[in-house]
């Protein structure tokens, strides 16, 4: 069994990155804004799984569609070089 695209929200490895999402919860879109440059920012389904990945270009703020994604709970997670944070992100209707 490969586990390779789960991921845990029991520990994030960042605490001295700041990421903040909104509007949460949110219909469309949701903004993400990190304290420090990250390489990836990859949304989750709530069991781990993978659904999409954004690079962000070493920028600190971006601008994800999530209209496609139906109700319910996800993950989003920030992924950099000084380590990992993860968020909840409620869709809805």
């Amino acid at each position: 069994t490969n586990f390779s695209n789960t991921v845990s929200i029991i520990k994030n490895t960042a605490d001295d990155l700041s990421f903040t999402i909104y509007p949460n919860p949110t219909i469309t879109y949701v903004n993400v804004e990190v304290s420090k440059a990250v390489e990836t920012v990859n949304i989750y389904t709530i069991d781990g799984k993978e659904i999409s990945s954004h690079a962000t270009n070493n920028r600190t703020s971006m601008s994800i569609d999530v209209s496609k994604l139906s109700e319910g709970m996800y993950l989003i997670r920030s992924i950099g070089k000084q380590g990992a944070q993860t968020q909840l992100l409620r869709i809805t209707q």
